[in-house]
């Protein structure tokens, strides 16, 4: 009869532990969900297109997972596209992974910078290259 007791015992107690591993596993899912959900509301807002109010030849995508696609028509012929994941951080766009390609030529990989959020629009303050940190983005 104890051998009994203990077997119904320890059979408790292991389906009580394999339990509370389940409540825990399905409460780390329920917390990546709440993240993801919390992420694409962050860029929810800034989703959509942008112009460059400074060279007027510079256009931008967000999408509302955050990817950023920045394209400038230098000429008819030539089209320089960046490609970026960002993270907002305060009043900041943040990325650390930017692929510049011109006419689908790579040209670097892994660029950081960022895009300030000022007076409603994004300026790309923090951008590799000089000549972009003056762009400026409206939404359209």
């Amino acid at each position: 009869m104890k051998k009994v007791m203990k077997s119904l015992l320890c059979a408790g107690l292991a389906l009580t532990m394999f339990g509370c591993g389940m409540a825990v596993s399905q409460n780390n899912k329920v917390e990546e969900k709440v993240e993801d959900v919390q992420k694409e509301a962050d860029f929810k807002s800034f989703a959509g297109n942008y112009q460059d109010e400074v060279s007027q030849r510079a256009s931008m995508t967000i999408s509302e997972e955050g990817k950023i696609q920045v394209t400038w028509a230098s000429s008819a012929t030539e089209t320089t596209v960046w490609e970026m994941n960002v993270q907002k951080d305060g009043d900041k766009l943040v990325y650390s992974d930017c692929k510049k390609s011109t006419n689908d030529q790579v040209e670097y990989e892994n660029g950081k910078g960022y895009f300030e959020i000022k007076d409603g629009k994004l300026n790309w303050s923090g951008a590799q290259e000089e000549n972009c940190q003056t762009c400026q983005f409206v939404k359209m």
